[in-house]
């Protein structure tokens, strides 16, 4: 491939495409502003310009504090004077979270897990770039775990599905008091969904239930006992409802029968898939420039053609074509997809240019 920059650059725009669907459930503010945060109505007076006792802690310790802190946590310390306001308009991951990644704040906000992840946390999740369960690149952040997610682990692994509170009692052997040890996620209202429900993550239910109950057989058998619990009670109220309707009786709605531990979710048919999760740029280490992630237009040329192939093969394209790329790493790719570089070559042809050899 040609090292010319303006070729690169050209390449980069022609075979980038947006492959991923765009009637997902993932969070979105098109039209975010900066006042994320609650903000106190309280007048800032230059007298107020010493922060106490912190003025005595080294910065790297300071800075230490500050990232164990929320991001709602250091507004509010933030408003304190104009010290602290200094402080904390020099803290990399306030600065840099805020100048890049605004609208994730404003979903943390919205969900009600602001308080819930420390500032260094999604700081060092806007350092990296990798997917954590596959190491690919990871254009999500899943806001249960604050994990950094790629679009085919989202869609296939169960470590990131979610489900609702009173499914979690029912699915982990939870008692409603115990589900205060979960972090819990209140969904925003979708297209799809316009109800909101509190959502937990189904990686951290299942840790919880091992935990409470000592394995994940002995969680089993109590999940078992009290299906069974539920379905003699069914059975005895069934019982009273059809004794009652057949003497004349009001007896009001027929019981509903325990749904059975098989069809709990999580399913494959995961109706909150992407509701927790939200477009998350990169700005690794080193790095200058934001990312966003690419997907390759070969790839998804070469998904439509291959109709005909075996399920595993278009499977597999299909994964490809929901892979996405780092600026370097798509470049990369390009010289080896198939795809692409058909797409490139007829672009040259049709324009009659000199990059015909940059693949």
């Amino acid at each position: 491939m040609s090292t010319d920059h303006s070729s690169d650059a050209e390449m980069l725009s022609h075979l980038r495409s947006q492959s991923v669907p765009s009637n997902l459930n993932l969070i979105s503010y098109p039209d975010i502003k900066p006042n994320t945060f609650r903000r106190r109505r309280r007048r800032l007076s230059p007298r107020l310009s010493f922060a106490g006792e912190l003025e005595r802690l080294p910065l790297e310790l300071l800075h230490e504090i500050f990232s164990s802190l929320d991001f709602q946590s250091l507004s509010d310390l933030r408003a304190t004077n104009f010290r602290l306001r200094e402080l904390i308009d020099a803290f990399l991951p306030w600065r840099y979270v805020r100048q890049h990644a605004l609208d994730t704040l404003r979903a943390l906000t919205d969900t009600h897990q602001i308080s819930q992840i420390d500032s260094g946390q999604l700081y060092a999740m806007l350092r990296s770039d990798r997917c954590v369960l596959c190491a690919k690149y990871g254009p999500y952040l899943f806001l249960p775990m604050c994990h950094r997610i790629c679009f085919n682990c989202h869609y296939h692994d169960p470590q990131a599905q979610l489900i609702t509170v009173s499914a979690a009692v029912l699915r982990f052997g939870l008692k409603k008091s115990q589900i205060g040890l979960l972090p819990k996620l209140l969904s925003l209202p979708t297209t799809l969904r316009r109800k909101r429900q509190w959502l937990v993550s189904v990686a951290r239910g299942r840790e919880l239930g091992i935990r409470l109950h000592g394995s994940q057989k002995a969680m089993e058998t109590y999940m078992q006992r009290e299906y069974s619990k539920r379905q003699q009670k069914w059975i005895k109220r069934r019982s009273e409802w059809s004794d009652g309707k057949r003497n004349g009786k009001q007896v009001g709605r027929n019981p509903r029968q325990p749904t059975p531990l098989e069809r709990l979710p999580p399913t494959s048919q995961d109706p909150y898939r992407f509701a927790a999760s939200i477009l998350f740029p990169s700005l690794p280490h080193g790095g200058s420039v934001v990312q966003q992630g690419l997907y390759c237009a070969g790839c998804e040329h070469q998904s439509f053609e291959e109709d005909g192939s075996s399920l595993e093969a278009w499977l597999e394209l299909v994964d490809k074509k929901r892979t996405s790329y780092s600026a370097e790493e798509f470049l990369s790719h390009v010289k080896k997809c198939p795809g692409a570089r058909r797409l490139w070559w007829e672009r040259c042809e049709k324009n009659s240019t000199k990059n015909q050899d940059a693949l």
